[in-house]
Order: structure tokens, then sequence, then C-alpha cells
């Protein structure tokens, strides 16, 4: 067996030295700590067969016998590689369900899911913004068709935010106000082995796993059964037969709306997090379900109440970081804390939720202990920048 991971991703090439699975990293941008692979190709993802062989190190080719997408932007281009090299790929329409949002909102809308309302490409040519704006109301927002994290997003307040863009790449959506949330499953021939509920209590900067949405238990219980369901029904109607689910969805008035469905691990440290909530390692169990390896063993329980903090603070140039050192001597919960800048650094601004310049890592056995610790987290550390 010979993994080519397309997309690196730190706690997957751990998992697979773990289950003593060789493998080579193919990743868009510079690579860091990818330890382990026997090979690491730092280039765009390859167009066709011949670019793809060319920067492949010699004799590795006829070893792999799995790919693995680690990002949005590798999962069409890995089943294409298991085309070139003759191994099982993966239905091309199902993934473009996944991460295309035109052809995703018009296969759902056609399935009678509920989703916000939108305009997707090969529509809009015709539309003018004020059509645009009655129909969606305003603000709304321009999504780059094929992006995550927020990444390429656009908000239209006003008809000088419209005019004279060029829009073919994106799609238009109306802004619901509610809470998000998403599901995260992992999904092993057709059938769902295992769903955990994530909750954004601070959207791109802090969820909670397990997700809470109401602090009446029964209205909480009903929207977990209801977002449940819903995660049941699109991977079902997508057609999803293996692999790991993220969902996301909008908890609004009128009940659960779909966002999106992306077919690979959730960012924002999720899967760290999950991690600390079940004592598992999720990583472990993504690879060995993309390896056709056994599962059997892997068999979550909930002890614990967890969170991760994103921290980003805007664009500027750092002029303090206190109690960075010593925060996690003082607050028990905080299992992990990472900061990567340093005094008189500068900060870029955040262009979606997979930037950011730390993240923290909370576990207690209830939730209340979970949010004292946040609120202690929040008061004691400090950063400030000049923008």
């Amino acid at each position: 067996m010979f993994v080519l991971v397309l997309g690196h991703r730190k706690g997957l090439a751990k998992a697979l030295n773990g289950l003593e699975i060789p493998f080579g990293v193919w990743n868009h941008k510079e690579i860091f700590n990818a330890k382990g692979s026997q090979f690491k190709v730092e280039a765009p993802y390859p167009q066709n067969k011949t670019e793809f062989l060319s920067k492949i190190p010699k004799n590795y080719p006829q070893k792999i016998t799995h790919v693995i997408a680690g990002s949005e932007e590798s999962v069409l281009i890995a089943n294409h590689i298991r085309s070139w090299l003759n191994l099982e790929t993966q239905d091309h329409r199902m993934l473009l369900r996944t991460i295309d949002k035109s052809f995703a909102k018009n296969f759902c809308f056609q399935k009678k899911l509920p989703l916000t309302p939108f305009k997707s490409p090969g529509h809009f040519n015709s539309c003018t913004f004020e059509e645009l704006s009655q129909t969606l109301g305003l603000p709304f927002l321009a999504k780059l068709r094929r992006s995550s994290g927020g990444r390429g997003q656009v908000r239209i307040n006003a008809k000088a935010d419209f005019v004279g863009k060029d829009w073919s790449q994106y799609l238009f959506e109306k802004i619901y106000i509610g809470t998000e949330g998403s599901v995260e499953s992992f999904v092993e021939n057709g059938k769902i082995l295992f769903s955990s509920l994530t909750s954004y209590a601070r959207l791109g900067k802090e969820n909670h796993i397990p997700g809470h949405f109401s602090e009446d238990s029964s209205i909480n219980q009903k929207i977990i059964q209801d977002a449940l369901a819903l995660n049941t029904q699109v991977i079902k109607e997508i057609g999803i037969q293996k692999g790991m689910t993220h969902l996301e969805f909008i908890l609004t008035k009128e009940g659960i709306i779909l966002g999106e469905m992306a077919h690979r691990p959730p960012g924002g440290y999720i899967m760290d997090t999950l991690n600390l909530v079940y004592n598992l390692n999720f990583w472990e169990f993504w690879a060995r379900l993309e390896c056709g390896l056994s599962t059997k063993d892997f068999s979550p329980e909930m002890p614990n109440c967890c969170a991760s903090i994103i921290l980003h603070p805007g664009a500027g140039t750092v002029n303090n970081i206190g109690n960075a050192k010593n925060i996690l001597r003082v607050i028990p919960e905080l299992k992990k804390f990472k900061i990567k800048i340093q005094h008189g650094d500068l900060i870029e601004k955040r262009v979606g939720t997979g930037n950011d310049i730390g993240h923290a890592l909370f576990k207690s056995n209830n939730r209340q202990g979970l949010l004292r610790a946040i609120e202690r987290f929040n008061n004691e550390f400090e950063l400030s920048i000049t923008k």
C-alpha cells in the first residue's frame, strides 16, 4: 500500500505514520511538517496525466494504491489521478455536488432540500442588480463557486459593489440571520457510521462540540435531531458512499436550512476538537476509511465538552502579546495553546477561516466548566495590534 495525499494535513500525515502506511504529499503551496512522507511536491495540482507523471518522483506512480484529497481544491484532481493510475474512482457528478456551489445548489433545489434563496451561474447574466436585490434582499452574498472557508466571499451592500465586475464564477445568495453549525460524519458503503454536531458559538472564531443550540434541553434535542435528519438526507441524495463529510447548516426561525456539504474533513480545528471530545484519533479513522482498513474497533463515546478558539485580530502590527506563556498553567481546561506571532509582526487581512495567528483548545467534563474556562481565557489573554 502507498498513499498519495493531495492537500497536506498534518493530522493525516501523523495518522498514516502511526498506521505505518507509506505516503507522499503533493501540495499547491509550501509544505511544513510533512514528517514521514517519502516525497513532497510543492506545485499547482496537475491538469493532465503528462504533467502529473513529470512531477511525481520516478518509480512512485506504479506504487500508489490510494489517493486521498485533504483539501477542497484537490477533491476533483484526486479523482482524475485515480483514473490516470487505473485505481477505483468516485462518481464525478457526486463530487461536483460537494465542491461546486452552483452545481450543488441547483441539485439540492431539485431535490426540494431546504436552502437559502440563490441565483446560480447561468442565471445572473440576465439579472440586474435590482432584480437580484429584490429576490435576495440587501445585503446579499457573492460566493466563489469553488472555494471554502469564506475565501473570495463578497458582501454586496449596494449597486456600487456589484456593477462593472466579473461574476461568472460566483453564486449569489440571500443572507440568513441565524445560528450556524455543522455535522461531521463518516460514511462507508453509503452507510453513516458516526456523526457529531458542532455549534459555531462565534462564526469563524469559536466552535463547540457537542453542538449546543438552546438552553432549553427539549428544544436543543429537537434541533440536533433535525440537523442529523437533514445530514442523512443530503448524504443519501448526493450519493456519498465513502469518506468524511462536513455539512454546514443555519438554524433560522423557519427551521434548519442547508448551507453546504463538503466531502472532506472540516477546518477550524474541528478535527482536533473531536479528538478531545471522544478521546479518539479521528484522523486515523478517516485514513482507515480512505484506505479500506477496518474501522470496527472505533467506538466513540462522549465524555467531554470541548471547544476551539481561532485567533485572528485583523490586519495590523502586533504591539502586545500578554500572558501567553503562563496561560496554559492557570487555566486547567486549556489543553493546547499555540501562537504563531510575536511582538512587531505584521498580520495580514484575514481572507478565510483557514487564516489564523494561533488557536486554543479547551476540554471540560461539563458545559458550564467549558464556558467558564473560555471566559477566563478571553479575559486573561491579551493581544493588541496597531492598524
